[in-house]
């Protein structure tokens, strides 16, 4: 209340009329309720006249319009959920309720597609939540070697929570649902709760589509409250399961190669028993041949001539596990950006300084993720490059999976009880086409390869007349070919091992990728935006090498010569490079249970 003084002399002529009191604003209803950047929201109320201001979730419209005194139109801006506002000269109205949708994983039909997601049904006594949604790949099978499957996993948002955050599921079977596969579906649930396996139950191949699809989250697990308003985001990776069974390691030819100690021409089999290392039969050896490097520098020794015990839990290969059946794509690696802080997340891409000074080779060298309110890319199936160690960490650990070791890595390849061909590539023959060309709308998820009867993507760094395609391309080009040959894939249809971009492992041949415990990831990361894993190597420095890291490269990438797409190629099994590098790709893996 304003009370008015006067003083002086006092005026004989009529009392002014009271003056014009300007109501506040109240707000009745807005539509939709649930909105992304970019979308109009209609809001209905009283006194708008004069409006001066419009927010959602506290974040300011990108732009709004009084239509009348009750109504305006607002173009929701960075957004989140929360109350709707509207600010007038006579002061504020809020109602809450608005959830802030941001847009839908870069999924696709070719590697895992998640659309028409919702909430379902919630049990307020057991403190769950069904989200729904459909579900569809392509290229799925199943038979008598091993499967495919799709990683789900879940990230939520509060009105309170300012970062998304990694939902914890049942690890019931029963709690979820296959949706209209019904039967011909299994869901698996993990036993830590981060994620499940969505696969066929018996013998077949082809296209797979399920709609209504349900996911039982346990938001009482992860301390969400009843009548909080959520948002939640389903995510999809493809697997391919590697059974449990011994192998062969080292081809008895190339570089940095594995053997039984004491002959060098011989493979190593990894078992059940426990591997010693030694130079001697009956042990696990390596070459420790320094290699050239593209650049003409010697690269480091791939072994460190341990002996001893191997660490137990050091992931040989011989147990089960699942393995990502493509390189991180680039809509991938978008999504997993948008997921972050805005403050984290740069510190996880490349920039173009950084490839203006990493990339002699080339640059950009084909990356193609662009910067802006949201990252965005218009090659989400392209191969993700450009990468280093700490961003691959970073991603396994969001996503609840894990680095692969080198030997899971040569398993993988070769397959169980499988003979080793001297210099046989991941498609287990030594035949090598790389391709020239790109046919068809590049970035389209489409595209295929010219000549046709290419298998591979490498430059043949020292072997003038094979052509190259400057940066990688889709993940699975080679797929839909009539060999095994043909598809560049390995024993257990894994694409692209042997080519395209680098496959970064943890390395057996130093002491800090031995002590790697082997731990799946838990679904979050550090403020700083770093994975949290206790015994994974970690960088701390950024550095052109660092010395015994703990991790390397195998598999080779666009522009290597064929000797390192061998599969026992470890010539750079050991570099342990933190910058990072046009050729540099991922794909994570997770222990089976």
């Amino acid at each position: 209340m304003a009370i008015l003084v006067f003083a002086g002399l006092i005026s004989c002529k009529k009392d002014d009329p009271a003056p014009i009191t300007i109501p506040a604003p109240s707000l009745v209803s807005f539509t939709p309720t649930t909105a992304a950047q970019g979308a109009t929201v209609t809001i209905a109320g009283t006194n708008f006249t004069g409006a001066t201001a419009v927010s959602f979730g506290g974040t300011a419209a990108a732009s709004f319009t009084v239509v009348s005194a009750s109504s305006i139109t607002a173009v929701v801006g960075a957004g989140a959920s929360g109350n709707v506002s509207v600010t007038t000269s006579a002061g504020s109205a809020s109602l809450a309720g608005f959830v802030f949708s941001v847009l839908n994983p870069q999924s696709n039909p070719q590697y895992g597609l998640v659309s028409a997601t919702s909430l379902g049904e919630k049990n307020t006594a057991l403190k769950t939540q069904k989200i729904k949604f459909n579900l569809a790949w392509k290229n799925s099978w199943r038979d008598a070697v091993n499967y495919d499957a799709i990683w789900l996993f879940v990230k939520y948002k509060t009105a309170t929570t300012t970062n998304w955050r990694h939902a914890t599921l049942s690890t019931l079977a029963s709690s979820h649902l296959t949706g209209s596969q019904a039967a011909a579906a299994t869901i698996l649930p993990a036993s830590d709760g981060k994620g499940a396996y969505y696969y066929r139950t018996t013998a077949g191949n082809g296209d797979i589509l399920s709609n209504d699809v349900q996911l039982q989250w346990n938001y009482g697990a992860d301390g969400v409250g009843d009548n909080e308003t959520i948002q939640v985001l389903v995510y999809s990776l493809e697997m391919v399961y590697i059974p449990q069974g011994s192998f062969n390691i080292g081809d008895g030819s190339s570089i940095g190669r594995f053997h039984n100690g004491g002959n060098t021409a011989q493979s190593f089999l990894v078992s059940n028993a426990n591997i010693n290392l030694g130079n001697t039969t009956g042990n696990l050896w390596a070459d420790n041949t320094p290699a050239s490097l593209p650049g003409g520098a010697l690269g480091p020794s791939p072994w460190d001539n341990p002996t001893g015990t191997l660490n137990a839990n050091y992931p040989t290969g011989y147990n089960a596990f699942w393995m990502m059946k493509y390189e991180i794509t680039m809509g991938q690696y978008t999504d997993f950006l948008n997921s972050l802080p805005t403050a984290i997340a740069p510190t996880l891409i490349t920039n173009s300084d950084e490839r203006a000074a990493n990339g002699a080779a080339c640059n950009p060298c084909r990356f193609n993720i662009q910067t802006g309110t949201q990252y965005t890319t218009t090659s989400p199936t392209r191969a993700m490059n450009w990468m280093q160690w700490q961003d691959a960490a970073a991603f396994s650990d969001w996503a609840a999976l894990r680095p692969m070791t080198e030997l899971e890595f040569e398993k993988a390849n070769r397959g169980a009880n499988q003979n080793a061909v001297p210099r046989e590539y991941s498609w287990g023959t030594t035949t090598i086409k790389a391709f020239s060309s790109i046919v068809g709308t590049d970035g389209s998820g489409t595209e295929t390869t010219n000549p046709a009867d290419a298998n591979t993507h490498y430059s043949g760094f020292g072997n003038p007349g094979v052509g190259i395609v400057q940066g990688p391309v889709r993940v699975g080009i080679h797929q839909a070919k009539a060999t095994r040959e043909l598809r560049g894939e390995s024993y257990y249809k894994v694409q692209d091992l042997s080519g395209n971009v680098v496959e970064m492992c943890i390395t057996l041949g130093n002491a800090n990728g031995r002590n790697y415990s082997g731990a799946n990831g838990n679904g979050e990361l550090t403020s700083n935006g770093a994975a949290d894993v206790v015994g994974w190597p970690l960088a701390t420095t950024v550095t052109a090498q660092i010395p015994s890291g703990g991790w390397g490269f195998r598999g080779g990438d666009f522009w290597n010569s064929e000797l390192d797409l061998r599969v026992s190629a470890r010539n750079v099994a050991t570099f342990a490079g933190a910058r990072r590098l046009f050729g540099l790709g991922y794909r994570a893996v997770r222990s089976a249970e």
